[in-house]
């Protein structure tokens, strides 16, 4: 999926949700740090989010016969000037074991 954006300068840039690579490690926590408010699903160290990608890479690289504890992580990203401008976790499987739940963290 994507979208276009159009730039100051007229130009037209390709935005593109595609699957996270650590070379997003640091422009995941750039958005972290300055998430307001804090998200639990984007946590502002550097180490959680290394393993939330490799976490998913490891989901997206393995053959899944029933959706179980997967979680794939997405960035939208405007790959022509190496910007990350969002990112969204979808898990395969979430309150089956156990209840799921999110919160959002005021300061």
């Amino acid at each position: 999926m994507s979208r276009a954006q159009v730039t100051q300068e007229g130009a037209l840039n390709m935005l593109v949700i595609r699957p996270v690579t650590l070379a997003d490690l640091s422009a995941l926590e750039q958005l972290a740090e300055h998430a307001v408010p804090r998200l639990t699903n984007l946590p502002a160290n550097r180490e959680r989010l290394e393993e939330r990608i490799l976490r998913s890479q490891e989901a997206f690289a393995s053959e899944i016969e029933f959706p179980g504890n997967e979680h794939y992580m997405f960035v939208l990203a405007d790959d022509s000037r190496n910007d990350v401008l969002g990112t969204a976790t979808i898990r395969a499987q979430a309150g089956a074991a156990e209840a799921y739940y999110t919160y959002r963290q005021g300061r």
